[in-house]
């Protein structure tokens, strides 16, 4: 009975931070578990990252991408069961963080998409930290201490994922 309680509780708290993110910022669903990589498994094809000799391709399953009304824009959202040790940031800065540049890069090159940003939603705890765009701040309703990337060093985080793939 315990577990079970515990598990609707972890439930009911993720459907209102869901539904609170959404009334906020007016983004819509339109893809869940897209996969990228092998065209037999996936929606999309591989993620390609050219390299001298032929290209490393990459596949991979993104939990959900959100785009805005005017259909230009992503956002990114994977989903962890709970905190992981570092943050998104600090994980960056370790250079331990593919995944999210990954899939902004997929978003971005096989949806041809603006990407705003992209978070790590945690269940349990109903938080999310991500990977945000300065110039999506507002229309995600960030917080003013939410970490956020300039133009140049966003796109300074994804040709850096490139590099460090290649190696």
């Amino acid at each position: 009975r315990a577990v079970e309680d515990s598990m609707k509780n972890i439930l009911n708290l993720f459907a209102r931070h869901e539904r609170e993110l959404f009334q906020k910022r007016g983004f819509t669903p339109a893809y869940f578990e897209l996969k990228f990589g092998e065209p037999r498994n996936s929606d999309l094809g591989y993620l390609k990252i050219e390299n001298s000799g032929d290209p490393i391709l990459i596949e991979g399953q993104i939990d959900r991408v959100d785009i805005l009304k005017d259909k230009r824009q992503a956002f990114v959202i994977d989903y962890k069961r709970s905190t992981r040790e570092f943050s998104v940031h600090d994980r960056l800065r370790m250079e331990l963080e593919f995944q999210l540049p990954i899939y902004i890069m997929a978003v971005q090159r096989l949806l041809h998409r603006d990407v705003a940003g992209a978070e790590l939603r945690v269940l349990k705890e109903a938080k999310e930290e991500g990977l945000y765009r300065d110039s999506s701040s507002d229309l995600l309703g960030l917080h003013a201490n939410t970490r956020t990337y300039g133009a140049a060093e966003f796109e300074n985080i994804l040709s850096n994922t490139e590099k460090r793939i290649r190696q």
